[in-house]
């Protein structure tokens, strides 16, 4: 985390001498490409959690191989304005095991992408999407459906969400009967 000057090459020598590595946190590492990523995910299939908070210079190129990660079940990409919801769909229906996404400030996440993560990540128990403008009422819809992850899910963070409204204390509860924590713009 915060390894200002590691490059490439750096995380590819991690990539090909610890292949059992299960957590990796490469927040604010902004010399890292989206190559990185392409060759990392393939050869460190059992990670658990992977922290890439504030690296904003991935793009679709590189958050598609996170798909290639199936035990994983923490992503915390805060920050990662680049990645579109058509690649965040093919993370969610690859990626199953997922628990825990901080999805907050991916500016180009939508409905569909919250849709595609409560039906393909049922056992989520926190999601935050603050800061998405692209996100509605109707991604509270999806995220409460049966089958979906609306029995597991205890921490949702709307907050910044503009275009979710008018959701009550009480029909939220109703919603999600394990919300624990549930913050919403004001």
């Amino acid at each position: 985390s915060g390894c200002q000057k590691l490059e490439d090459s750096g995380l590819r020598a991690v990539a090909r001498s610890c292949r059992g590595l299960t957590n990796l946190d490469i927040t604010r590492c902004p010399l890292l490409t989206d190559e990185a990523l392409v060759f990392l995910c393939p050869r460190l299939t059992k990670l658990k959690t992977l922290n890439m908070y504030a690296d904003s210079q991935f793009t679709d190129k590189g958050f598609i191989a996170i798909a290639l990660l199936p035990h994983l079940e923490l992503i915390d990409a805060c920050g990662c304005g680049k990645v579109s919801s058509k690649t965040m769909i093919r993370i969610a229906e690859s990626c199953p095991n997922l628990t825990s996404m901080n999805l907050s400030w991916c500016i180009q996440l939508d409905d569909q992408a919250v849709a595609a993560i409560a039906k393909h990540c049922t056992r989520l128990q926190l999601l935050s999407l603050f800061g998405l403008r692209g996100v509605t009422d109707k991604c509270l819809d999806s995220l409460a459906a049966p089958g979906g992850c609306s029995k597991t899910l205890h921490t949702l963070d709307v907050h910044g969400c503009c275009n979710i409204r008018g959701q009550s204390e009480g029909a939220l509860l109703q919603r999600f009967p394990h919300l624990t924590c549930f913050t919403v713009h004001s």
